[in-house]
């Protein structure tokens, strides 16, 4: 699929899917969880692949000039790396659904060392690149 392409279904699917998700809200909090649960886990399995670097924030925007600076190893670890920052969330949205006051924290705590983790990891990356 060509990246133009890529780009308009991306804006044509993704408010789409956030009024579906406030329309649920409304509606079924528990269903809407479950939903949440479910996209998170697909794009946690979907960027630990390596793939979907059009949904990585900042890459999906460079000119062609500008993306032939990173090669496609690079691309495929910020995935990765933006699909870890998923994974504490996912256990997050769990725990709200199974109610478990203990692991809600306990996943807020992990949420915030696995994003300063990777934003440092991120920052010596792009520094080792200068």
């Amino acid at each position: 699929m060509k990246e133009e392409h890529k780009t308009i279904s991306f804006m044509i699917i993704f408010p789409l899917l956030i009024i579906v998700l406030l329309v649920l809200a409304f509606i079924d909090t528990t269903l809407f969880l479950y939903v949440l649960l479910a996209i998170f886990i697909f794009a946690s399995v979907f960027l630990l692949l390596g793939k979907g670097a059009w949904y990585v924030a900042g890459y999906n925007v460079l000119s062609g000039n500008e993306k032939s600076r990173f090669t496609e190893q690079e691309v495929s670890k910020l995935c990765r790396l933006v699909g870890v920052i998923h994974l504490p969330f996912v256990l997050l949205i769990a725990s709200i659904i199974i109610s478990n006051r203990t692991l809600e924290i306990l996943s807020l705590f992990i949420c915030v060392i696995v994003l300063v983790v990777v934003l440092i990891f991120i920052v010596r990356m792009l520094n080792d690149k200068q």
